[in-house]
């Protein structure tokens, strides 16, 4: 993931993106979340990821919260 942001590799981090949605969608369909809250959790993972130096830690974080 970190060779993926340094070299901007926009195949891997919209695949990222993608498990991200899915996990994110997951839940909500089991029930686990909230829509509302889903929208807000991803809306924050976001705007932190944006601003970032540290785009790696920031998806692996989030990656290893939404898997448990």
């Amino acid at each position: 993931m970190d060779v993926a942001i340094k070299q901007d590799n926009s195949d891997f981090l919209q695949t990222i993106h993608t498990d991200i949605i899915f996990i994110l969608k997951q839940k909500v369909y089991e029930t686990k979340k909230a829509n509302s809250e889903a929208w807000f959790e991803y809306n924050d993972m976001f705007n932190k990821f944006s601003i970032s130096k540290e785009k790696q830690k920031i998806l692996e974080s989030y990656l290893q919260i939404l898997n448990n």
